[in-house]
């Protein structure tokens, strides 16, 4: 399975919710939440859309098939002591 660009993941855009959500809050225009707490909830939201596309992005290389008409490998098993 192939990683989804980042603007079709639902952390993207979540993400955007929270970044156009904390900068109403900041200048004044929709006061929902003392900026202390708002900062650390874009603080949040960040470091979390940074590890979810870290972890999709870890276990999938970019080119991840096999030449067209390569026939399968087996899978490489380590000798037992």
């Amino acid at each position: 399975m192939e990683t989804k660009p980042g603007v079709r993941t639902t952390e993207f855009w979540l993400h955007n919710l929270v970044t156009l959500a904390n900068l109403l809050n900041v200048l004044g225009a929709w006061n929902f939440a003392p900026n202390k707490y708002s900062v650390y909830a874009q603080a949040a939201v960040t470091g979390l859309y940074a590890l979810a596309r870290g972890l999709a992005k870890a276990g999938v290389p970019f080119a991840a098939q096999p030449p067209t008409g390569a026939a399968p490998q087996p899978p490489a098993t380590s000798p037992q002591p």
